[in-house]
C-alpha cells in the first residue's frame, strides 16, 4: 500500500500536468478566424495588404503569429476584376461572393 504522502505528490502532479495542458491548448480553442474582407475598388495582388480589411496584413494564416483567416472576396458594382495569387498562403476558408470577380492563382486554374 502506498503512503498518504505518495498519493498527495501524485495526485498534484496529475493536477499540474491537467492545468499545464488546458494552458497550452486554451489558446487555439477560443480564437476564431479573422474575416479578411477584399476592400479594393478593383483589381489587385492577394499579397497587397493594402487590398484587405485586415490591413497592415493580407489573409495568411499565422500572420501575425497565431491568427487564422477567413478570406471573402464579394466587392460588388465594381466591374470586373481580377484578384491574383502568385504564392502559397493558407487561409480557413475562402469565399468569392461577386459574380465580377475571378480568383486567378498564377500557378494553377482561374475560377469565380
Amino acid at each position: 500500500m502506498r503512503s498518504k504522502r505518495f498519493r498527495n505528490a501524485r495526485a498534484r502532479c496529475h493536477a499540474a500536468i491537467a492545468i499545464a495542458a488546458a494552458a497550452a491548448f486554451a489558446p487555439f480553442a477560443s480564437r476564431a478566424a479573422t474575416v479578411a474582407t477584399w476592400t479594393a475598388p478593383g483589381a489587385g495582388a492577394w499579397t497587397t495588404a493594402a487590398n484587405w480589411s485586415t490591413n497592415p496584413d493580407y489573409p495568411n494564416n499565422g500572420t501575425p503569429s497565431g491568427v487564422t483567416y477567413q478570406a471573402v472576396i464579394d466587392q460588388p458594382g465594381t466591374g470586373a476584376y481580377t484578384v491574383t495569387l502568385s504564392g502559397t498562403v493558407a487561409v480557413d476558408s475562402l469565399s468569392i461572393n461577386a459574380a465580377n470577380a475571378t480568383f486567378m492563382p498564377t500557378f494553377g486554374s482561374p475560377f469565380n
